[in-house]
């Protein structure tokens, strides 16, 4: 089935499923170039779309609100979500979304005055989180954040300037124990495969290894973890013109990097 939710924009996309599997809720940035979070409904067969609640959650009235979102479940119906206000400001904020389509700003923090892109936020434990975001001068950043069960406190732990050459287009994904994987596209937009060790309590962020896996172009990554070793990517390369799928394997401690195979499925 497909349904128009918003019909004036729709762009920044992060969807996830709120308890259930017919229940979601979609961040983005819709209509008035604001910020959005609104619950959406799927039939068991995929046939029926249906929204619920729209919730504005920034009303920016200078630009775009909302953009570069990435939403992430902390307990219960609490969400987290990081978001931005277009090449500048940068939020935490958290939710209650609920399974009936209600949905209700719990609090924000403001972490960033200068620039935050590209966001991509993961989970470290159930108290701590760790967002990679384009942030001054378009520079690669890494933070880690305690957020409270009840997400009505956010606090910023620790931060890491990763790449001072370039870092936007982030996906960013736990790997084993400590270990979490980023794909981005840095330096001259190549592509890179970076690891991080990242403690339980978010203390500190520490740069492992990298692999410049593409020498002309990295860009609009999404990577996803398919065990222990092995990490999928698809991408844009060769000056976004070329779509890629490629297999990485990288050990559990995040200190051997190694492309396996790639697949150009679309020009």
């Amino acid at each position: 089935g497909t349904f128009q939710h918003d019909d004036n924009d729709g762009r920044y996309n992060s969807f996830i499923n709120i308890g259930g599997l017919n229940k979601f809720a979609l961040a983005y940035m819709g209509s008035g170039t604001k910020g959005y979070i609104s619950s959406i409904s799927i039939s068991d067969d995929g046939t029926a779309i249906s929204r619920g609640e729209m919730f504005m959650h920034d009303n920016y009235n200078l630009g775009a609100g909302g953009t570069d979102n990435s939403i992430v479940h902390v307990v219960g119906n609490i969400y987290a979500l990081a978001s931005s206000r277009k090449s500048t400001d940068g939020y935490i904020k958290t939710f209650n979304l609920k399974a009936d389509g209600n949905i209700g700003a719990v609090t924000s923090l403001h972490h960033e005055y200068d620039r935050a892109e590209y966001s991509s936020l993961v989970k470290v434990d159930s108290d701590t989180y760790a967002l990679a975001y384009s942030g001054k001068d378009s520079d690669g950043y890494i933070k880690t954040f305690t957020i409270s069960s009840n997400g009505e406190t956010i606090t910023e732990v620790a931060k890491i300037e990763f790449d001072s050459g370039n870092g936007q287009h982030h996906s960013f994904v736990q790997g084993a124990g400590n270990t979490y994987v980023l794909a981005y596209s840095g330096s001259d937009g190549d592509g890179y495969i970076t690891t991080f060790s990242i403690p339980s309590d978010g203390s500190t962020i520490t740069h492992v290894e990298a692999l410049e896996h593409d020498t002309d172009n990295g860009q609009y990554n999404s990577l996803l973890k398919l065990n222990s070793n092995h990490y999928a990517l698809a991408y844009h390369g060769y000056s976004g013109a070329l779509a890629y799928i490629k297999i990485f394997m990288i050990s559990p401690d995040g200190f051997s990097i190694t492309e396996k195979n790639n697949l150009k499925h679309g020009s």
